[in-house]
């Protein structure tokens, strides 16, 4: 494996080629496109045998798409909130659940100790529709009522997430957070550490926390990165691409094309694995681009 010295050289030679490429005459950034494709690269048809099937591609590509409207949802319905839209009052927690019919937002309010109500009370519900990432008019909820068990699961289920996340190092508290249901009937709770800066972007610093189907018990939890890149949102030259880089894992993550469809301006960005090349376009497209620079050939099987 190579060391993380290693990495952070090969991520900054191509960062520097790609740029450069940018920069440079049409006929010439065409040859500098090609090679970063595959087309002219190195590996061949024994390298396309070891890379990452379309299935996992697409896999990874669809999942950051729904982490993203998940964050979109969960952003518009606390803003919707704090305007105490509906005369609601501004909720303490919000749940966003993706179901057959649609994206059902929930706004949750902690019990108030002085009060009788001892569970967590439910002051409205909102839809929320993913293509257009619209929110809905809320449904108030007059007065505030008991919240459905189902929804306190995934309430429960991120509570036990972030209580596991207490012993990773690199993704602190807060957290931008979205759970799922899992094909297993368990939970699929993604973690990644709120920005502290507004001119900047954390790639990384993330992790994926998978929880029982009653949300109290943690299955696994699975560190996207080693670490954390700091990507500036300022301007670039036009084509002139973001990177970072994954120490291990040969797949970008679904918070990488997440990160990038919430901030397109970071596009085209660059993820760069062990083995191989990856870009993620401002629609969250993910697309295979052949051989990592320096990386050598494929894992072996």
């Amino acid at each position: 494996m190579m060391g993380s010295e290693g990495l952070r050289r090969r991520a900054w030679l191509l960062a520097l080629v790609l740029g450069a490429a940018a920069a440079a005459p049409p006929s010439l950034a065409a040859e500098g496109a090609a090679a970063a494709d595959g087309v002219q690269g190195a590996g061949g048809a024994g390298e396309a045998a070891g890379r990452p099937s379309e299935d996992e591609v697409r896999a990874v590509e669809q999942r950051g798409h729904q982490i993203a409207l998940y964050l979109q949802a969960a952003a518009r319905a606390r803003e919707m909130g704090q305007r105490r839209e509906g005369g609601m009052a501004p909720p303490d927690r919000v749940v966003v659940v993706e179901g057959q019919e649609g994206w059902q937002v929930f706004f949750l309010k902690n019990p108030d100790p002085a009060s009788k109500a001892k569970g967590v009370l439910l002051l409205g519900t909102a839809g929320f529709d993913p293509t257009s990432g619209s929110l809905g008019v809320p449904v108030t909820k007059v007065p505030a009522a008991p919240a459905p068990t189902s929804t306190l699961t995934y309430l429960r289920a991120l509570d036990t997430a972030e209580a596991a996340a207490a012993n990773d190092q690199n993704a602190r508290p807060p957290y931008d957070e979205a759970v799922f249901k899992a094909a297993d009937g368990g939970y699929e709770i993604y973690l990644k550490s709120s920005p502290k800066d507004a001119a900047t972007v954390q790639a990384g610093a993330d992790l994926l926390v998978r929880v029982t189907a009653n949300g109290r018990q943690v299955i696994g939890s699975e560190p996207y990165h080693a670490g954390a890149t700091a990507l500036p949102l300022a301007p670039r030259p036009p084509g002139q691409p973001t990177l970072h880089m994954h120490g291990e894992e040969d797949l970008p993550s679904p918070t990488d094309v997440a990160m990038v469809l919430l901030h397109p301006e970071l596009a085209p960005h660059l993820v760069m694995t062990p083995h191989y090349l990856f870009r993620i376009d401002a629609q969250g497209k993910l697309t295979f681009l052949g051989p990592s620079p320096g990386g050598g050939a494929g894992p072996a099987p």
